[in-house]
């Protein structure tokens, strides 16, 4: 989960790009976790275009609305964020992924995969807000697609 224990203050320093004019999607089966980026998101100028709370939307919304960039658990279900991946590629979209996930030891090589697939960032779970936009800044300044 995001903690938001962080001031308001520190936040308001942090040294990100102001993104105002990119736009974002994300993907969580945790309500509170979606209005959480969302706001962190809004408060630097970023618009989430989407939150979705399973697969389904949230490759809709990423074919609908063609993101620059998409932020998504990795145990979202029908389809999961590895299947998401694959069907981004499959649709020759070129927009960076920041998948998030909350568990450490990953026995599946799911996130060793999600590199092979174009993956941009992991964000293990719990993170700090400092973390979810430094990975949101390089992921839009580099343009790293897959």
């Amino acid at each position: 989960m995001l903690r938001y224990k962080e001031s308001t203050a520190s936040i308001e320093r942090h040294p990100t790009v102001h993104v105002s004019v990119h736009r974002v999607v994300i993907g969580d089966s945790q309500p509170l976790m979606l209005e959480g980026i969302a706001q962190v998101l809004r408060s630097f100028g970023t618009t989430p275009v989407d939150r979705c709370c399973n697969g389904a939307d949230l490759l809709q919304a990423i074919l609908t609305h063609r993101p620059d960039l998409a932020i998504m658990d990795l145990r979202l279900t029908d389809p999961d964020g590895l299947a998401i991946l694959r069907e981004l590629k499959r649709h020759g979209l070129e927009i960076p992924v920041i998948l998030m996930t909350g568990f450490g030891y990953d026995p599946n090589h799911s996130i060793v995969r999600a590199t092979h697939d174009g993956l941009s960032a992991v964000l293990f779970k719990p993170f700090k807000v400092d973390q979810l936009l430094s990975e949101v800044r390089k992921a839009i300044t580099s343009r790293t697609p897959y």
